[in-house]
C-alpha cells in the first residue's frame, strides 16, 4: 500500500512539473540560416575621344565655325572594378585636358557596365572640372539604354535625371555619349568622373 502511495505521489509532482513546463513554453520559434549577399558594383570605361563632339552625337548638329577650335584631351583610369567579356572597368575616370581653345567641342564615348551580382541604379555622374567649371560645360549627350531606348539632352541636369531611371542588371552595359564644350582657353586641366549607384531589387533571370 505504501508502495503504491510513492508511486502516484512521484507521478503527482512529475505531472505538476510537465505542466509547469508547458505553461513556459513560448510560441516563438527561433530558426539559424545563412544567407548570402551578391555583389553591389558598377564600373566605367571611355572607349573613344573625337575631337569633334558632334560626330558621336548627331542630333547635336555639326559646328559653322572655320577653322575650328583645337584642342586635346586625354583619360585616365581610376580603380579596377571588374570586367565584361575582356573589357575592363573602373571606379571612376579623369579627363585631361590640354592647350584647348575656346570654342573647342571634345566628345567621349563611355560604356557603364554592371560587373557585381545585383541589379543596380545610377543616383549619379558627375563631371568635376574643379577651378575650371565655368570654363567646360556638358552641351550634349544621348544613351542607349540596356533595352534599347535611346535618351538624349544638353545638360548635366537631364543627363542626371534621365540616368535616375535606368536599372543596369549584372552583366549589361550602358553606351554613353558625351560632349563638352570649351568658354574660355584651357592651357591645361583635369575633370574626375565619378558615379554613385544603389541596389536595385527587381529579379534577374
Amino acid at each position: 500500500m505504501k508502495r503504491a502511495i510513492f508511486i502516484f505521489a512521484v507521478l503527482v509532482l512529475a505531472f505538476s512539473a510537465m505542466g509547469a513546463g508547458f505553461s513556459s513554453y513560448s510560441d516563438a520559434v527561433a530558426i539559424d540560416s545563412n544567407c548570402t549577399t551578391g555583389t553591389l558594383a558598377l564600373g566605367i570605361a571611355c572607349l573613344n575621344m573625337l575631337p569633334d563632339g558632334s560626330q558621336l552625337l548627331p542630333q547635336a548638329g555639326q559646328s559653322d565655325q572655320a577653322p575650328s577650335p583645337t584642342g586635346t584631351i586625354t583619360t585616365s583610369d581610376g580603380n579596377f572594378k571588374g570586367s565584361i567579356g575582356g573589357s575592363s572597368y573602373f571606379d571612376g575616370l579623369t579627363i585631361n585636358a590640354y592647350s584647348c581653345q575656346l570654342g573647342f567641342s571634345p566628345g567621349l564615348q563611355l560604356e557603364i557596365a554592371n560587373v557585381g551580382t545585383l541589379p543596380a541604379r545610377l543616383s549619379g555622374l558627375s563631371f568635376d572640372w574643379g577651378y575650371l567649371a565655368s570654363s567646360v560645360t556638358l552641351c550634349n549627350w544621348s544613351f542607349i539604354r540596356p533595352d534599347g531606348v535611346l535618351a538624349g539632352g544638353t545638360d548635366v541636369l537631364s543627363l542626371q535625371e534621365a540616368l535616375n531611371q535606368v536599372v543596369i542588371k549584372p552583366q549589361e552595359r550602358l553606351d554613353l555619349a558625351v560632349q563638352m564644350q570649351f568658354a574660355n582657353d584651357v592651357n591645361g586641366g583635369a575633370c574626375a568622373v565619378n558615379m554613385g549607384y544603389n541596389r536595385w531589387n527587381v529579379d534577374t533571370p
